[in-house]
């Protein structure tokens, strides 16, 4: 394996030896290895949820200030929105936030104002997905991290810590192995803050017309798409191992 801060692309069979060599590695030793085998060709998108704000404080305590992105759908709580400023004053970060290309005036305009119910995958798509797609093509960033952790869903649960996407992009996912315990754990033991929503019911935080308090406690998305099959806002569905 041939990794360097001159050769930073990591081939199919890097891929699998990583998995391999990281399968059991603590979150700090995979964000250790990216930083000092990736930089400066990385970066995380967040959205500040409880796994995107500890990985954003163990990269302060690992000493390294990474690139940090938002996506403003224009739907989200203003709780989130208030985290997302709490968490950069916290740890002195910048966060660059990114928007859709459509104004969401000109969004609800052409679409409605009820899209995120009656079509909730187009809704995300053009919201969500093409915003971070576009961010990803645009850049120069090769290896991304994301929060990700395989008890959030069953569609989360065959992942690895190293996965490509469509745009054979790394995304590297530190907590894949974390318990929603062991998340809760360290943001108390380190009194990170977190998103206000938590403490009313809510475990999984995306945009308001899409996001309910959870219904079922053992199922960390629950309150999500709520009488709807979705499960996931697509950001995630690219990723292959």
């Amino acid at each position: 394996m041939n990794i360097t801060k001159e050769n930073m692309i990591i081939s199919k069979r890097d891929l699998k030896k990583l998995n391999e060599k990281f399968e059991k590695a603590s979150p700090e030793e995979i964000l250790d290895f990216a930083i000092k085998n990736l930089c400066p060709d990385l970066a995380t998108i967040t959205s500040f949820q409880i796994s995107g704000i500890v990985i954003l404080h163990m990269f302060k305590k690992l000493g390294y200030d990474p690139k940090v992105y938002f996506i403003d759908t224009g739907y989200h709580f203003k709780e989130t929105l208030e985290q997302r400023d709490n968490i950069a004053d916290f740890l002195q970060i910048n966060v660059e936030t990114i928007k859709p290309t459509i104004k969401k005036t000109d969004f609800e305009k052409k679409y409605g104002k009820n899209l995120s119910q009656d079509d909730p995958d187009t809704c995300c798509n053009i919201n969500k997905v093409v915003p971070q797609k576009r961010l990803i093509e645009d850049s120069n960033i090769h290896h991304w991290i994301s929060g990700i952790r395989k008890d959030q869903s069953d569609t989360r649960n065959d992942y690895s810590v190293f996965m490509m996407d469509s745009n054979n992009k790394i995304r590297i996912h530190p907590l894949i192995n974390w318990t929603k315990k062991e998340t809760w754990n360290y943001i108390i033991k380190n009194n990170i803050p977190y998103n206000k929503l938590y403490d009313r019911g809510y475990n999984s935080i995306g945009c308001e017309p899409c996001t309910n308090p959870s219904t079922n406690s053992n199922d960390e998305r629950s309150g999500r798409w709520e009488n709807s099959q979705k499960t996931e806002c697509g950001l995630h569905l690219s990723l292959k191992n």
